[in-house]
Order: C-alpha cells, then sequence, then structure tokens
C-alpha cells in the first residue's frame, strides 16, 4: 500500500501551519484575537528609555528644569523678554548656534496687546496678553492668555523658589471659590486662559 501523501499549495499557497505576514501561529501561545504584531523591520514597542542622572549633576539638572518651567509660563504670558532671560544661548537662536531652532517664535498674527491685566475673583489678578479675531456676524473671539499676577512679578523678578512656593497656595484660593461654567481657567502653575466671544471688539 502506497503511504500518504501531503499535497503542498501553489504559489501564493501556505500550509495551515504557516502564519501570515504580522500574526501568530495558531497555537496554544497565541495572543489574543485583535492583537496588532510589528512588522518585520520595526522595532516592538517596549518601555520608554531610562537615563540616570550622575548625583553630581543632578543639582544642575534641577535647575534647568525649573528655568525651563519658568520661561515656558512667562512665555504663554506672552513676555518673551522676561522669558528670554530663563533660556539657553542655544534656545534663544543666538548666532552660537545658528544650526538649532530659536525657543521663541513669532506671535500669533491676530490684534493683540501684550500689557493687559485681567481682575479675577476673589482678589486675584493676571498678567498677559490678549488676542482678537474677527468672527462671523461682527461677533469677535478674543483669547486672554496670562499668569496671576504674584505668581508673574516672581518670575520677572527672577524669584523662582517664591514662585514655586506661592503657585499651590494661589491654585487653592482660587479653587475655593470656582464657579462651574465659566470660561475661565486658572492652573496649578498660576496660568490663566480665558476664551469667549464678544458681540463687538473690546
Amino acid at each position: 500500500m502506497r503511504p500518504p501523501t501531503t499535497r503542498t499549495g501553489g504559489p501564493g499557497r501556505r500550509s495551515p501551519t504557516t502564519p501570515a505576514p504580522g500574526r501568530f501561529p495558531p497555537t496554544a501561545l497565541s495572543p489574543p484575537a485583535g492583537t496588532q504584531v510589528p512588522l518585520a523591520g520595526e522595532p516592538p514597542p517596549g518601555a520608554p528609555d531610562v537615563f540616570d542622572i550622575p548625583a553630581e549633576r543632578r543639582g544642575w539638572f534641577t535647575q534647568i528644569l525649573t528655568r525651563a518651567v519658568a520661561a515656558t509660563t512667562l512665555l504663554f504670558s506672552g513676555d518673551n523678554g522676561a522669558a528670554r532671560g530663563y533660556a539657553t544661548p542655544r534656545q534663544r537662536g543666538e548666532p552660537a548656534a545658528p544650526a538649532q531652532d530659536a525657543l521663541f517664535e513669532p506671535d500669533l498674527p491676530w490684534a493683540s496687546n501684550t500689557a493687559q491685566t485681567l481682575p479675577l475673583r476673589d482678589g486675584l489678578r493676571a498678567e498677559g496678553s490678549r488676542y482678537l479675531a474677527p468672527l462671523p456676524g461682527g461677533r469677535t473671539l478674543e483669547v486672554f492668555r496670562g499668569v496671576e499676577s504674584e505668581l508673574y512679578r516672581h518670575l520677572a523678578e527672577g524669584r523662582i523658589g517664591q514662585y514655586l512656593r506661592t503657585a499651590p497656595r494661589i491654585f487653592d484660593r482660587w479653587s475655593a471659590s470656582r464657579r462651574q461654567g465659566e470660561v475661565l481657567s486658572l492652573s496649578r502653575d498660576g496660568t490663566v486662559l480665558v476664551v469667549r466671544a464678544a458681540d463687538k471688539q473690546r
């Protein structure tokens, strides 16, 4: 008796145990249905890289981070001049590093005022910039972005430590009197954002 023969598929066909590209073979170790498998040549997903900062450099690293916080907060308010004092020459795009992108880009192409004081509730105020853009029907979109006034002064005058100590107190004070549905937001870092539509340019 002739032994049974095994038929092989023609061109373009796979045996039942040959997985298609990007799929696991049907074994007991197969992942659940719908699991995405990286294609050939793509690195598999994994944990982010972790870099160890030597103990003798951690003070420097902390200083870099806190100065970055100060610069971005002032940039948010529109005070690029004060923010430049916290940036490195490379971040400022100075000639010493012409190949690097500058940290400070031109502002939005809207009508703006970068010396605005916005009264808030509970005796709080914010210093920042007001941007206006036309809306259909003759209305105006108004966007104010800034920093609570006391925190702004700390940053503008170089008192980062005082800013970091005061910001939680300002946020707690604001949260205690916050109202539902209002168009004003004050974040834990003291930044303030207001977005509203006005019937005419204010």
